[in-house]
């Protein structure tokens, strides 16, 4: 049974995991991603496989998003988002093989990177 996520104007139905990310205000302004069904955590993400939206959030941090993400393994987050907050990113331990399952409006980076159960160092 494919796994559905969806932001904005976009959709994706995926075999494994998948994620969707839109800015508010901006629902043209979307993107979809599927995952690998298993992903151990010590593999390191492909271009291919990272997140393709997190350039733009790279470029504003402060801009509002709505996301969508279905066991997402959270250690495939934390890599993803390192590539917007380099060496900021934690995963507490008890946690690493947490699946992430998110449905978010109108919520800042920060505030995505929390409720994924990741946190940020200062």
């Amino acid at each position: 049974m494919p796994t559905v996520c969806e932001a904005g104007e976009c959709s994706k139905a995926c075999l494994g995991n998948c994620m969707c990310m839109a800015v508010v205000g901006r629902p043209d302004l979307c993107s979809c991603t599927c995952f690998p069904v298993t992903q151990p955590a010590s593999k390191r993400i492909t271009r291919r496989q990272m997140i393709p939206f997190l350039r733009l959030i790279k470029e504003n941090p402060q801009a509002r998003y709505d996301i969508c993400a279905r066991n997402a393994p959270i250690t495939l987050l934390a890599q993803s988002f390192d590539k917007v907050v380099p060496n900021r990113i934690l995963v507490p331990a008890n946690q690493v093989t947490k699946k992430v399952n998110l449905s978010l409006k109108n919520k800042t980076f920060r505030q995505i990177v929390i409720a994924s159960g990741l946190a940020l160092k200062s």
